[in-house]
Formats: structure tokens, sequence, C-alpha cells
């Protein structure tokens, strides 16, 4: 989580001072800057970061093992759950207990979009 903070925290630097900020090339380490940007349903800052990227957008991470796909669509950012989804994503990924974006945004009551 430290590690998040300080990848949003220079994020954050960068586009204060209007500068182009690249996603680190570890699939691991580039989850931790893209997903606050996606919970905040930044889709202009999410398609910028993804523009240069190697980033696979379905990369599952932590010992869940859920995508950005499953964040987006947990917090209900419809934009970036769009957006990553036309870049590729696979919405019928399952973390480890079987549940698919789809299964979260239903759970969490964003069914007004589905």
């Amino acid at each position: 989580m430290e590690r998040a903070v300080e990848q949003l925290n220079r994020l954050t630097g960068s586009l204060r001072h209007a500068l182009t900020v690249e996603l680190p090339e570890d699939n691991e380490t580039a989850v931790y800057t893209l997903m606050p940007v996606v919970m905040a349903d930044q889709h202009r800052s999410v398609s910028e970061l993804l523009s240069n990227s190697k980033f696979d957008v379905s990369y599952a991470f932590e010992r869940v093992k859920r995508s950005l796909l499953h964040i987006a669509a947990n917090c209900g950012s419809v934009e970036c759950l769009v957006l990553l989804l036309k870049k590729g994503a696979n919405p019928d990924y399952q973390d480890i207990s079987g549940c698919t974006p789809l299964h979260l945004a239903a759970r969490n009551g964003f069914t007004g979009w589905l």
C-alpha cells in the first residue's frame, strides 16, 4: 500500500507540473499507479497512462486476483470500465471467489448501466 501512495504522489506531482507520466514497466507496480485513478473514474488520466504502455489491462493482482475491470465495476467507475473494455480487458475473468466484474457491479447496486 505504501508503494501505491508513493506512486500516486509521484503521478500527482507530475501532473501538477504538466509532465507526462509513464507507467512503470512491470504490471505489479503499474497497477498500483492505475488503481486510485480508476477508483476515481478519471478515465482521461487512465487513457493517457495506458496510451504508451505495455500494461496488461487484464492483469490480476493481490491474493484475490482481481483486475482493474473488477475495481472499476466495484466502484461504479463507468467511464473507466468502458475504457478498459475497449482496451481489451476480459469481462469474463473470475477472481479467486468466482466473481466477475459484472457480479461486483450488481452486488454493489450499479445496475443502471448494465
